[in-house]
C-alpha cells in the first residue's frame, strides 16, 4: 500500500518562521520557489511542510495554510506543484495563479468541473483547507495521475474557469 503524505503550504509573511518550526521538528520542507522561473523572489516563497500526519500542531498552527494529501514521493509531488506555478489564461497570456490560498480553492478550484479538477490535482488526491473558521476539502474525483513530462504553464484556464476565478478574486478583496 502506498504511504500517503501531508503537505501543507505556508505562504508569506509566516513562510519564514514556519521554516524555523519546521526545522525545530525535524519535518522535510522547502521553498517552492526554489529552481523555479520565480527563483529570483525567494523572499516572497511559500514553504513546503511535510507533516507526519495531517493533524500535526503545525497546521494548527498555521490553520490558514492548505495541506495537500498525496501518494507520491516528494519529488514527482514537487514537480507537479512547479508546474503550476503558471498557467495560461483564455487570451493565452500567462498568469502566477495563487490557487492555494483559501479564498481561491473556495471559489474556484472547488467547482471546476470534475474531468479538469483530475487533470489540475494530479498526484494530489486531496486539498483541505480552513476558511472563515470552517473546514472545506476538495478530492480528487479519478485515479491519482502521473504527471511526468509536465513543464511550467501546461494547464489552460478555459473561459468559465477564468470568469470563475474573477469571481473568486471579487470575492476575496
Amino acid at each position: 500500500m502506498e504511504r500517503l503524505s501531508f503537505w501543507q503550504l505556508v505562504d508569506h509573511p509566516n513562510a519564514q518562521q514556519a521554516a524555523i518550526d519546521a526545522s525545530k521538528h525535524n519535518l522535510e520542507h522547502f521553498w517552492w520557489y526554489i529552481n523555479t522561473v520565480f527563483e529570483r523572489a525567494l523572499d516572497a516563497s511559500p514553504l513546503w511542510i511535510c507533516l507526519p500526519e495531517g493533524d500535526h500542531e503545525l497546521r494548527m498552527k498555521y490553520p490558514d495554510a492548505p495541506v495537500f494529501e498525496t501518494t507520491s514521493d516528494t519529488e514527482q509531488f514537487k514537480r507537479h506543484m512547479d508546474s503550476l506555478l503558471v498557467v495560461i489564461a483564455p487570451n493565452e497570456q500567462a498568469y502566477a495563479l495563487r490557487f492555494y490560498q483559501p479564498r481561491y480553492l473556495h471559489g474556484w478550484l472547488q467547482h471546476i468541473e470534475l474531468s479538469r479538477l483530475s487533470e489540475f490535482l494530479g498526484p494530489i488526491s486531496a486539498i483541505k483547507w480552513r476558511l472563515d473558521s470552517e473546514d472545506y476539502a476538495v478530492k480528487n474525483p479519478t485515479k491519482v495521475q502521473k504527471t511526468e513530462g509536465r513543464d511550467v504553464a501546461w494547464f489552460h484556464l478555459t473561459d468559465i474557469d477564468w470568469q470563475q476565478l474573477k469571481l473568486a478574486y471579487i470575492q476575496s478583496n
